[in-house]
Parts: structure tokens; sequence; C-alpha cells
């Protein structure tokens, strides 16, 4: 390890010094579960989410935590320390270089944590973590990629050995921490940490209750909702004012990186410019289906080639895909999917110069925020269409056999017809409870059907 490797880590590693990184800073929703997991589970930590998400600052919040609870540990950026030069046993350098010039000591038995972000510029780096997890039991590793660990190129197989937590920008509570505005909804909202989907179960009495907490916010909330929409929960990006420079900063720093770089790198993708043209046909195409076959006429492609570029944008954090619901396997397969920006924000700020009537925009970008916060909870989302071609937004299983219809309706009022449309639609499904999720309108109707606005559904989530 030479001389800037070495200034590099004592620079990076401000606990070495008796001093904290991070505070301050937003504390994220799964923060708690993972530094439980860290001081109680011996499961490799793996923390995926797109570019600038901020999942560096999460393991200085770590890394802050693990220093008060006085463990040891090391910090590095895998792609920085490597900038300088490579090293092939990078784990045993940074161990040694830990033992020699911090601790002054072996560190034997003792509990060490290694906190490398940015994981995948090691090369191999399943085979090398594998190897000391297997045969050290007192190392804990704390890990980050903006790639998925499970279909990485060459990868040694982690099965069983890796706990993984996907870090989505923002969410509608995080924004209003760092926005520090309705900071007194949050103090509620905790009160009734067991709302809504309580353990993934429904409870439409506790709807009630915590609506009634946090009426009084509510001119602030339905503010504060466009906001988001129109921003997304990017932390960088949500320190910038101008919608132009909000669209630079998306395009330069996040969508360039990911398909010039991390997809390449991860799956050996060759056509960045075919996989730049799918990115941008997504976005424009967020809340609605993608008819494979069609783009793939269009840009005069196998259709496997484009499946698997699209798949490579939802492992590369920019798309979310939605199957339709349908009782068997191989009918979601042979259905449409329909995709979704993986920030409003994202959406919002790319098309808002293609469609310049912001009113446009708004129900699409209810539906990624929806979808997104639906999929920090849920891992079976799907969009429901039946025989005559009559849909809802969402369906998800909150239990086994235990389905909730959710439509997405950004607007002050919501008309009969679709109040009628989402009972015919839960009896044709034998579902006791829909919601409409609305701009600012509370009602709650005979037969399950209640609407609820959407500032009220994020902060009750």
């Amino acid at each position: 390890m030479n001389n800037y490797q070495i200034a590099y880590l004592k620079e990076v590693n401000p606990w070495w010094r008796d001093e904290y990184n991070c505070k301050g800073m937003v504390e994220r929703d799964c923060f708690p579960d993972i530094i439980q997991s860290a001081e109680r589970e011996r499961f490799i930590i793996y923390i995926s989410g797109a570019r600038r998400t901020g999942k560096s600052t999460l393991l200085g919040q770590i890394g802050d935590w693990l220093y008060q609870k006085k463990f040891d540990l090391l910090y590095c950026s895998v792609e920085d320390i490597l900038s300088y030069d490579r090293i092939e046993a990078l784990m045993d350098e940074l161990i040694s270089f830990y033992e020699e010039q911090v601790a002054f000591s072996k560190i034997g038995n003792k509990r060490f944590f290694l906190v490398l972000d940015e994981i995948h510029h090691l090369d191999n780096w399943q085979v090398k973590i594998k190897r000391f997890y297997d045969n050290r039991k007192n190392l804990k590793f704390i890990l980050t990629s903006s790639i998925s660990p499970n279909l990485q190129k060459g990868k040694e197989s982690l099965t069983g050995r890796i706990k993984e937590y996907y870090i989505q920008p923002f969410s509608f509570r995080e924004f209003l921490l760092y926005k520090n505005e309705c900071t007194g909804v949050l103090s509620q909202s905790r009160i009734l940490q067991d709302h809504l989907f309580s353990h993934k179960k429904f409870d439409s009495e506790k709807i009630k209750k915590g609506i009634k907490k946090i009426l009084p916010f509510q001119e602030d909330l339905s503010m504060l909702q466009l906001q988001y929409m129109m921003n997304g929960g990017f932390p960088e990006a949500l320190a910038m004012n101008k919608g132009q420079q909000i669209r630079n900063y998306f395009e330069e720093i996040v969508i360039k990186k990911v398909i010039n770089e991390d997809i390449p790198m991860g799956y050996g993708v060759s056509d960045r410019k075919l996989l730049s043209r799918l990115f941008y046909y997504g976005i424009k195409g967020s809340s609605n289906e993608l008819n494979m076959s069609r783009i793939a006429d269009l840009q005069m492609e196998k259709k496997t080639t484009i499946n698997n570029y699209f798949h490579y944008l939802e492992l590369g954090k920019l798309l979310h895909f939605i199957p339709k619901y349908t009782k068997s396997l191989a009918g979601q397969s042979r259905a449409l999917k329909k995709a979704f920006a993986v920030d409003s924000g994202l959406f919002f700020r790319l098309q808002e110069f293609i469609l310049p009537d912001h009113q446009q925009l708004l129900g699409p970008s209810a539906e990624i925020v929806v979808c997104n916060a639906l999929k920090q909870i849920f891992s079976s989302l799907f969009y429901y269409r039946n025989d005559k071609k009559e849909e809802v937004d969402f369906l998800v299983e909150t239990e086994p056999n235990k389905m909730i219809l959710l439509e997405v309706k950004f607007r002050d009022r919501i008309d009969g017809k679709l109040i009628s449309f989402m009972e015919k639609i839960s009896r044709e499904l034998r579902i006791s409870t829909s919601l409409i999720i609305t701009k600012n309108t509370i009602q709650f109707h005979k037969n399950g059907v209640i609407e609820i606005p959407l500032w009220a559904f994020l902060v009750l989530l």
C-alpha cells in the first residue's frame, strides 16, 4: 500500500481521530434494521441502490454508530483507493494496515468491521469476500454497490451469507426530515407505527385514526407533496433550485454513469447507445405497459436483446418493472409489464421539456411515487387488468390470500363511476378493501372503498 493510499485511509476514517462523520444527516428508514443486523448477525450486509441516493452517507452514519459502540472499523471506497494503485490482495492489505498503524496490535478474534463502498470495482470481489467470511468468523463486512449482487458477472455464490438492503431515493418521510418541514406530523406517524400496513396487514380503522392525527398538517403536506413529486428524492438534487439544473444533474451524474460505467462493468453490456435509448423510452413510458416486440422492431434488434437491456436498466436501479397480475407464473411471464422511473423527479425533470404543461406530468409522477413506496414494503406488486381490459393501477398481496387494490387519481374530485368500478373489481377478485389515492379528498365509502390523499398515504405507509 503506497503513501497516497495510507493518507487517503486516514482522511476518510474520522473515527480514528475521535470524530464523528455524519452528525445531523437524515436517518434513513432502513438504518435501525441495518445496525441491528450489524450487531447481532453474521450476514454480509450489502446495500444497493441507484447512484447518488445516499449509500456513502449511510455508511458514514453506520460508521458513527460503530464508533459509538466502540467497535473496530475501517472504511474505504474501493473505487477511490484503487485509483491510486491496483492492489490484488486488498482485504489483506487493509487489515494489516489497521493492525500496524491504527490499532498497533493484532485484531485476533476481536470483532472487526470492514466497511467497503462501491465493492463492484474490486475484481472477483465475491470470491475474496467469501474466503474471509468463511475463514475469519470475527470479520463483519458492510458493502455498497449501485449493482445488485445477485446477477453480477462472474460471481461466486454468496447464498446464505448475504443480507441485501435496497436504498431508494428519499421516501416522503425522509424528504420531510431533509426539508425540516412538518416534523410534528412525523412524531404523530411514529406514534402510529402499526397503522396502514401493520406487519403487511391492512387496518382501515387505523387509517381513520392516522388521518385524524395528521389532518392539522394538511395544507403544508399538500404543498410539500407537489415539491416531492416534481423534484423526487435524490438528496443532491433537492439542494438545487432550477429545473434545468436538476435535469443536468440527473443526466450527467446519475444516468451517464450508470449507462456508461456501472451496467457495462457489471453485466458486460457493449451497446451503450442502445442502452441509453431504451432508458429514455422507459422514462417516457413510465406508468405504462412496454411492448417489447414493438420496441424490438423499432430498434431493429432481437426481442431477447431488448428484454435483457431493460433487465439491466432495472438491475442498474434506473427503472422498475411491474408485472400484470395473473393466477399463474406462466401468464405473468407472457403478459406485458409496466415501466416506472426509480424516482418521480427523474421522470418529471426529464419530461418537462417535452411536455411543458406540468399538469400532464403530475398523474404519472403520482403513480411513480406510489409504486416506489409500495416496493419498499411488498415484494409482490402487480397491476391488474381483466379480460374486458378494465385496469387498476396496483394490486398488492398484504398477507397470504389477502389483497388490496390501489388506484391513483391525482385530482380533487372523484366521481361515482370510479367508486362503482372499484367496488366491481373488488367483488371480482373477492377483495374487501380498495384505496383510491387522490390529491386531497378523504372519504370512506361502503363496500370497502377508501379515498385517501397521496400525502396521507405516504406519511402513514
